[in-house]
């Protein structure tokens, strides 16, 4: 065996059994590694030398990775905490910005909620992983723990792992983790209470008691007489009445203000003319909020719970009521009054595959079927 030594491009020439080859260190392990040039001429194995250092391939030559094990890939050592810093931030979450390409939104309260979620109850625990490093196992405790960790409900836990779960779907979407180790994890059995409705009676109870406000009292009947959801009620402005309806165009939320309804689409929901006649008392004008004080903002949602609460105890209603217990109550009212399926997805404004319109107008029939529910919940 002879040898030759290029200090200038630090590779070693060797003939064995009189074919050439080289000895050149690998720039990722250290480690020395032998290359044939396949030929006996030294002059033509200079020659293959040349062309592989201009092509970088000195290392590895064509098809040498096929015959031999890859080595490592390198991947980011930044921790969950660093990765994650801009998820849930409006205008630079890649999550939102991924949905709006797709043609769909998240809204502004969503990413909010989102947020506090990934603030509170995700980093704590997971900011200093590596992603990579996030096993199934992992995972699994997590969602287990949670309950225990921040005094929270299963749902709300299982709402929590959501968020975490759709934080790892954009870490494998970008390319830093290989799968999702929450995937797999099975949800905790639900714990949430079945929601309250009010019979007919209990709803006369409710609306016949004094409340502390009248503009609170009027917002919580057109949700029972409508199943508008508060957002929607709140959002109320006198240019949605329109004739014996509402035409509910919007929504009103704390963080985004006024915004599209929930699913995007505008619907128009019928009223009796005792609703439409109580609703215009509080109109100024066709672009100011029905439900304020000044008309330039809605009554906030602590305000209607704060009166709901006190008129469900003057009305001795020991249930436990919220705002969208009203809009379950009058779904369900409505299917025990044989009023079909369509019409209620309709009216309430559920999506539903049959519904491709996006203003949806319901027939004078399908009016006159609510209306007669409508008159029995004020009668």
């Amino acid at each position: 065996m002879s040898s030759y030594i290029d200090c200038d491009t630090h590779y070693i020439m060797i003939q064995s059994r009189g074919i050439w080859a080289y000895k050149c260190k690998n720039p990722e392990t250290g480690k020395w590694c032998s290359r044939s040039c396949g030929t006996r001429n030294l002059n033509k194995a200079l020659i293959v030398i040349s062309k592989r250092l201009a092509e970088g391939k000195l290392l590895y030559p064509d098809g040498y990775r096929s015959r031999g094990a890859s080595p490592k890939p390198k991947y980011d050592r930044r921790t969950f905490g660093e990765l994650t810093e801009n998820y849930f931030v409006h205008g630079k979450c890649p999550i939102e910005a991924g949905r709006e390409k797709r043609g769909k939104k998240i809204c502004l309260s969503t990413l909010y909620t989102y947020e506090k979620n990934k603030e509170a109850k995700i980093l704590p625990y997971w900011k200093d992983e590596i992603p990579r490093n996030i096993t199934e196992q992992m995972c699994d405790r997590y969602l287990l723990s949670l309950p225990d960790l921040y005094g929270i409900t299963r749902s709300s836990a299982n709402t929590v792992f959501g968020v975490f779960r759709t934080m790892l779907d954009q870490l494998k979407k970008d390319g830093f983790i290989d799968s999702n180790p929450a995937a797999g994890v099975k949800p905790l059995a639900n714990d949430t209470k079945e929601k309250d409705v009010l019979t007919v009676e209990e709803l006369h109870r409710l609306f016949d008691v004094e409340w502390p406000s009248k503009i609170a009292k009027t917002a919580m009947k057109t949700a029972a007489h409508t199943g508008m959801r508060i957002g929607e009620v709140r959002a109320l402005k006198g240019e949605q009445i329109q004739g014996l309806s509402i035409v509910v165009d919007a929504s009103f939320s704390r963080i985004a203000g006024r915004k599209e309804p929930k699913n995007y689409k505008t619907r128009e929901v019928p009223i009796t003319q005792s609703l439409k006649d109580e609703l215009m008392q509080y109109a100024r004008g066709d672009d100011e909020y029905l439900f304020s004080i000044k008309g330039s903002k809605p009554i906030s949602v602590n305000a209607i719970l704060k009166n709901l609460k006190t008129a469900l105890k003057r009305a001795g209603i020991e249930k436990h009521i919220t705002p969208h217990c009203l809009r379950h109550g009058f779904n369900t009212m409505l299917i025990s009054h044989n009023v079909s399926s369509t019409i209620v997805k309709s009216a309430i404004g559920h999506s539903s595959d049959a519904m491709t319109e996006h203003y949806l107008h319901l027939k004078a029939d399908d009016m006159d079927a609510i209306r007669a529910v409508q008159e029995e919940i004020g009668n």
